[in-house]
């Protein structure tokens, strides 16, 4: 968020590289997996970035954090790596590049 980025599964087009599954999602939680326009957010046509520092993981805010989803990668080769909180992806960096002209 320091940066100015909104959580990557909060992207308008999202909904082409996960699903969300709102009947895993804990209650009151529902607001950190709300969907932007793009009147909110400018994806600069960089791709959808699983590897995001600002992508939650599959089990985010989920009822139960060891077995439920709360997001599925509509390519499952991507599962097990969204979450990951260690680095800025090179996307990442792109987009800052993008945001900030540099």
């Amino acid at each position: 968020h320091a940066i100015g980025f909104f959580h990557e599964h909060a992207r308008p087009d999202r909904d082409n590289y996960v699903t969300i599954q709102w009947d895993n999602i804990r209650w009151g939680r529902y607001r950190h997996f709300v969907r932007f326009g793009y009147n909110m957010i400018d994806t600069f046509d960089i791709p959808y970035d699983y590897l995001s520092i600002m992508h939650y993981a599959d089990n985010e805010f989920s009822w139960n954090r060891h077995s439920l989803r709360t997001i599925e990668t509509r390519d499952p080769a991507y599962q097990n790596i969204i979450g990951q909180r260690i680095s800025l992806s090179f996307l990442d960096i792109k987009m800052t590049n993008e945001m900030y002209k540099c």
